[in-house]
């Protein structure tokens, strides 16, 4: 899905975009890029999620093994009071904003001065890790390459862990890392 031109404006209510693979119905392959989402040029997108249903407070939702981004450059800007989910892809922003209110993405990529916010709904940043997933799999983080020109970033998170039920009792450990470089 792309969404290009200066003055090119899409907006909806209640709307969930989905990025398949071309075996749709049948989900994508691991490692597969599929559809892909770009809004550039100056293009403007503001959706709303539904508010009930199946995809209730999501607006992006990538097939779980899609590697596609979720892109915006030059200028444009996309807003969602929804959730991004791309678990396997990259939100990606060069020259542009990106402001969603929740995402669960594989990779965050800004450069060019471009701008990701993710403002929760509730105000709490939550990190869970699935019943099915070594708690060591995969490293949470975010990486600035060649980044130029003013930078600030400002965080005040609360951070929730959500175990699954399925865990023995004993005691568990982890390290929060934070760095600037």
């Amino acid at each position: 899905m792309s969404v290009t031109g200066s003055g090119t404006v899409l907006t909806g209510s209640g709307v969930t975009f989905y990025l398949a693979c071309a075996t749709y119905p049948v989900g994508c392959a691991v490692a597969i890029a599929g559809a892909s989402y770009t809004a550039q040029t100056g293009a403007k997108v503001t959706v709303t999620a539904p508010a009930s249903g199946a995809f209730a407070g999501l607006s992006i939702i990538s097939d779980r093994n899609n590697t596609a981004s979720i892109t915006t450059t030059g200028t444009g800007a996309s807003t969602t009071a929804g959730g991004v989910y791309a678990a396997a892809g990259t939100l990606a922003t060069a020259s542009a904003t990106v402001n969603v209110t929740r995402a669960v993405v594989g990779k965050v990529n800004t450069s060019g001065g471009g701008l990701t916010a993710v403002t929760p709904a509730t105000g709490t940043l939550a990190l869970s890790a699935p019943a099915t997933a070594s708690l060591g799999s995969a490293p949470v983080g975010v990486t600035v390459t060649a980044q130029t020109g003013a930078t600030a970033a400002t965080w005040n998170p609360t951070l929730v862990v959500t175990t699954p039920t399925t865990l023995t009792s004993g005691t568990y450990t982890a390290t929060i890392t934070y760095s600037v470089a």
